[in-house]
C-alpha cells in the first residue's frame, strides 16, 4: 500500500491494483490524484546536454577506444593480440563509466532541483550531491555496461569473425591443390 500511495496505483487507477491485489479507497483515490499534484517538466537543455555527452563516451569507450587500448596492452605488457582484444573491450567501457557518472548525476541534480526565484542552490550544493552518489551511480552503471558492452562486445566480435570466415568463399587454387596432395597421396 506504501507504494501505491507514494507511486500511484497501477492501471488507470479507479480500482485498486496493489501488488497484494486489494487497497483501501482513500490510497486508490489518493493515486488516481497523484499525477495531477506534480507537474510535469521540461528536462533542462543542460541535462540533455550531459546525458548526450555521457552516452556518446560510453558509445565511443565501447566500440572505438578498446582497439586503441588494445594496442597499447600489446606493446606495453606484451601480450597476444586475442588476449590484448579481449582485456581491452571487457575493461574499457566499464572504466570509462566512472568518468561519465558526474555527467549523469549533474544532469539529475539539476533537472530534480532547478534553480530559479524560490530555489537557490549554489555549485557547492551540487558537487556535494555528485559525490554523495558518485560510487554507487557509477557501480550501477558498471554493471549494466559490463554484460552488455563488455561481454557482449567480445562474443560480438567472435561471431563477427567465425560469420565472416563461414562467407569468404575458400580459394580455388587452395582447394585444388588440397585435391591435388589427396590423389598423390593415394597412389
Amino acid at each position: 500500500m506504501y507504494f501505491t500511495k507514494a507511486f500511484g496505483a497501477h492501471g488507470n487507477g479507479s480500482k485498486g491494483n496493489s501488488s497484494s491485489g486489494s487497497t483501501t479507497g482513500s490510497s486508490t483515490r489518493y493515486s488516481t490524484g497523484i499525477g495531477h499534484l506534480i507537474p510535469r517538466r521540461r528536462v533542462p537543455f543542460t541535462s540533455n546536454a550531459l546525458y548526450m555527452m555521457r552516452d556518446t563516451t560510453t558509445i565511443f569507450s565501447s566500440f572505438n577506444l578498446p582497439s586503441i587500448v588494445s594496442h597499447k596492452i600489446y606493446t606495453g605488457f606484451q601480450v597476444d593480440h586475442h588476449t590484448a582484444d579481449i582485456i581491452a573491450q571487457l575493461i574499457t567501457p566499464c572504466t570509462v563509466q566512472f568518468m561519465t557518472s558526474p555527467l549523469q548525476l549533474l544532469g539529475m541534480d539539476l533537472y530534480n532541483r532547478p534553480t530559479g526565484e524560490k530555489n537557490i542552490i549554489t555549485y557547492k550544493m551540487r558537487w556535494e550531491f555528485i559525490k554523495k552518489e558518485y560510487l554507487g551511480t557509477s557501480l550501477a552503471r558498471v554493471s549494466r555496461i559490463f554484460p552488455a558492452y563488455g561481454i557482449g562486445g567480445v562474443l560480438n566480435k567472435y561471431l563477427r569473425e567465425v560469420g565472416k570466415e563461414g562467407l569468404v568463399p575458400p580459394k580455388s587454387d587452395s582447394i585444388l591443390v588440397q585435391v591435388e596432395h589427396s590423389i598423390e597421396k593415394k597412389e
